[in-house]
């Protein structure tokens, strides 16, 4: 039976408004035409991004949610709804909650979930186990899309009780219908500054990469940054005479370019952040390159959210010579790079899911500098190719926060140079797993190792067709 027509009731909103339900096909669905009959029958305008369009979105297609979570989150952001509601897959939501909550698209937009099951409670009433990595990264997606909705549309009480007791946090308005949806979106907070940045760049004899990089950086639309060069102990002849050429504009943008013997990146990132000026610190490689948005969103993220560390989907690098290929391209901001390769998703902080693959970013991502002084500087094993995840994950384990910018932020360079192509693939694996490892008993350990088994073994096949290739 058709749902009653009421008025719909969003706050500080008149006229027609414009609604969009994920996740669901446009006259496909009689129960999901029936929960939006209010809102239509009250003169207002429902569009469906269902599953055939969202596959179409920026192919090729992918099944992959947080890819497609992605992809949604970039459509909606051009668009101009009033409403978007997260139907069924309500994990789709994800990356566009994330950017609501840093202040970066959705400003006076009305987000919420319409669901009545989910994955984990469709695997307990079905008495089955979680099937690895996938299932982990979807049940974190839709408990984190739940806990920052605005609004939960259930008609189930047995669902609701049963995400309440799995301690998921639900939005503070359940209803029982869309047209009772509270409107006006959430508020944003108090914004604080934005945040002077420096940026620490490192380099060991790559010369020619290192003025690309450099390049990058000249063109950010942010003002408020400095540069930081650290020379890991070049030898390459080429690195004296790109640093002489780069030492004018350094001093005139008063910039520093800083030289030391040969000690490794994890030493040369902590003597660039001991110089640092910044509130926060951008860690970046001297072969990838900053997009000419990159600082702008970071500093913005930072000053609506009070993250301590910010990362970012990286975009794979036109010159890769190594690597699989880009799942999707996506619409950018920088003229110079419209549209960009997603190398890889990462989701943010779920520590089941870091045993397993590193959900957390790449070290291209801005650091509150109070937090890596209070844990002490970069560290790290110089055998291991995994400083970066290490670090992050140290991070997250004592308490900071970690948001992940859903956006192509900086282009990562896959290449036969990087440390990551290399040897000591297992030990960089073993190490990275040290700060899960200091919350759990010693007699976990080769659970641990047995999580990290699968990911370990797509890594070292990877490696190997690269070194073939």
């Amino acid at each position: 039976m058709p749902a009653v027509a009421r008025p719909c009731v969003l706050p500080g909103k008149t006229g027609r408004l414009r609604v969009c339900v994920v996740g669901v096909d446009d006259g496909d669905s009689d129960s999901q035409e029936a929960r939006c009959a209010g809102l239509r029958q009250a003169g207002h305008h429902v569009q469906f991004l269902g599953p055939a369009k969202i596959s179409g979105l920026y192919a090729p297609t992918h099944s992959y949610l947080p890819l497609r979570s992605l992809r949604v989150y970039h459509w909606l952001a051009r668009q101009d709804f009033d409403l978007v509601v997260f139907a069924d897959d309500f994990g789709l939501g994800y990356y566009s909650f994330v950017a609501r909550d840093l202040g970066l698209a959705f400003t006076g937009t009305t987000l919420a979930v319409l669901a009545d099951t989910c994955l984990a409670f469709d695997l307990e009433n079905n008495r089955q186990f979680p099937q690895g990595r996938t299932h982990i990264e979807q049940d974190f997606l839709e408990s984190q899309s739940m806990a920052r909705a605005d609004a939960l549309v259930s008609a189930d009480p047995a669902f609701t009780r049963w995400a309440a007791a799995a301690g998921w946090r639900l939005p503070a308005r359940d209803v029982g219908d869309m047209a009772d949806i509270p409107g006006g979106g959430r508020q944003p907070g108090t914004r604080s500054e934005l945040p002077f940045i420096s940026v620490c760049l490192t380099t060991f004899n790559r010369p020619q990469m290192l003025e690309q990089a450099v390049q990058s950086l000249t063109r950010q639309t942010y003002g408020r940054f400095e540069v930081i060069l650290v020379d890991d102990g070049s030898t390459d002849p080429g690195m004296a005479t790109c640093l002489q050429r780069l030492a004018a504009d350094f001093e005139n943008r008063h910039w520093t370019i800083l030289r030391q013997d040969n000690a490794g990146v994890a030493a040369a990132r902590d003597r660039a952040i001991r110089a640092a000026k910044g509130d926060y610190v951008l860690l970046m490689d001297d072969d990838n390159l900053a997009l000419a948005h990159e600082l702008e969103r970071f500093a913005q993220a930072a000053a609506n959210s009070g993250a301590d560390i910010l990362t970012c989907i990286p975009g794979r690098h036109p010159q890769s010579d190594v690597g699989p290929d880009a799942v999707a391209q996506l619409p950018g901001s920088d003229p110079l790079h419209p549209l960009c390769g997603v190398d890889w998703t990462p989701v943010g902080h779920c520590l089941s899911l870091a045993a397993m693959v590193n959900c957390l970013g790449d070290c291209n991502a801005l650091y509150r500098r109070s937090m890596m002084l209070e844990l002490g500087g970069y560290g790290g094993e110089r055998r291991s190719s995994f400083e970066d995840f290490t670090y992050l994950l140290r991070a997250v384990t004592q308490g900071y926060r970690l948001e992940v910018v859903p956006e192509i932020l900086f282009l990562y360079r896959r290449h036969r140079q990087s440390r990551s192509m290399r040897d000591n693939l297992f030990f960089s694996h073993v190490d990275s797993l040290g700060p899960l490892a200091e919350m759990m008993p010693k007699e976990l350990w080769p659970l641990l190792l047995m999580a990290r088994r699968d990911w370990y073994g797509r890594h070292m096949q990877q490696a190997v067709t690269d070194d073939q290739g």
